[in-house]
């Protein structure tokens, strides 16, 4: 698409919209997933019997959507609608002065995207990171013994630490951060990113309830 809007490229939109997408759908498989991974009353319903079968292809299966969008989300390639992507994109120089002008009356805007390459770059961050992309490498994208990441780092003498449930939820909410940043930037509005956790964690929560009261 082309056009512009208050001197903003649609372009910029239009990713923005994409990286939305992305990030919503993180949401849901993260919310999905929490209750049949780390709720002990769930976890003992489905077990022992035929149900429990599909709730553990279940949590495969979400565990994927979950690592699979957060490379996404933080992809690198030159074509990629992501976050690291948008924020080059924004910061070219016949764009960044028209973001500036839009949000010229919110300085407290501005100064929470110069917070950003702090965020993107946190050593803790970027070692899940390498985590999650590690695993979808190994196993969601191929199937393989061992990844080029992998035979790097052992080149290297060091490591690379295995994937935990536990850290999606970690991943979620460092993107989190990020993501509303870079979406109130472009369109000056704050996303509900804790009101779409908390309708997801209802829906999730109603769901395994349901399938859980007489598992077979």
């Amino acid at each position: 698409m082309g056009g512009e809007q208050n001197g903003i490229p649609s372009l910029v939109f239009d990713h923005l919209a994409a990286v939305e997408r992305d990030f919503s759908r993180l949401v849901q498989s993260v919310e999905v997933l929490k209750p049949i991974a780390f709720d002990q009353k769930y976890m003992n319903r489905f077990s022992n019997n035929y149900s429990a079968h599909v709730a553990g292809y279940l949590q495969d299966a979400l565990s994927m959507d979950c690592v699979s969008c957060v490379c996404r989300l933080w992809d690198h390639a030159s074509d990629a609608y992501s976050i690291p992507n948008l924020i080059e994109f924004i910061t070219k120089e016949k764009v960044w002065p028209h973001i500036i002008a839009r949000n010229s009356v919110a300085p407290i805007v501005i100064d929470g995207f110069n917070d950003l390459p702090e965020i993107c770059g946190d050593s803790n961050f970027v070692e899940h990171l390498n985590s999650a992309r590690n695993w979808r490498h190994k196993y969601a994208a191929h199937n393989l013994m061992q990844t080029n990441m992998e035979k790097k780092s052992l080149a290297a003498g060091t490591s690379i630490e295995p994937l935990r449930w536990g850290d999606l939820e970690f991943l979620l909410s460092h993107t989190s951060h990020a993501y509303r940043i870079v979406s109130r930037l472009i369109t000056c509005s704050d996303p509900d990113i804790d009101g779409e956790r908390n309708t997801w964690a209802l829906y999730s929560e109603k769901f395994w309830k349901s399938v859980s009261e007489t598992p077979l």
